[in-house]
């Protein structure tokens, strides 16, 4: 375990130096270099702050409404065919819409049923491999301009749900209960 710990604190500054070296070899001055960077970052945060402000308000609106209990008991019975196990609607209502808001609810779950339970691992297996798609698309299309995407966000949702779809059927290949 030491080696990889070591490896991963090496990882930032063998980069930095990486970069000041590809600089010099380029006979650019790497603080001039950074200092354009962090130029053009600015600028792209400030593209993105109006997104990321309607996104936001829209996922506390969503949460604080009560829509997302209700929503989630609805898709609570509708997985349950598919052999997802219950307590898991409001967390997969709020993956696509908010990393925070998914990981305060995957807490709750591990709360509630425990981390080793059905619940904790098939909502840890959603949780590391979707992604929180209105958030993501907000943030990756709007500074390049890109205000109309359904392409997008079709493409996305139909890959989450086909994640969600492969990990239940991976859950029924292989019992949770014999772990």
């Amino acid at each position: 375990m030491s080696i990889i710990t070591t490896v991963t604190s090496c990882v930032i500054p063998v980069f930095i130096l990486l970069s000041v070296f590809s600089c010099i070899a380029k006979k650019q001055n790497p603080y001039s270099v950074f200092i354009d960077g962090a130029a053009d970052g600015i600028e792209n945060v400030k593209s993105i702050i109006p997104y990321m402000v309607a996104i936001i308000f829209a996922i506390k609106l969503f949460n604080s409404s009560g829509i997302a209990k209700e929503l989630g008991s609805l898709i609570d019975t509708a997985l349950a065919s598919l052999g997802i196990p219950k307590g898991l609607g409001v967390f997969l209502t709020l993956r696509p819409l908010s990393g925070s808001g998914a990981l305060a609810e995957l807490n709750n779950i591990f709360a509630s049923y425990g981390v080793d339970s059905p619940q904790g691992l098939f909502a840890s297996t959603v949780m590391g491999s979707t992604e929180t798609i209105f958030y993501t698309i907000a943030v990756y299309l709007s500074p390049s301009g890109i205000k109309n995407s359904p392409k997008a966000l079709w493409i996305s949702l139909i890959s989450m749900i086909s994640g969600l779809l492969f990990t239940s059927l991976l859950f029924s290949l292989f019992p949770i209960a014999s772990i």
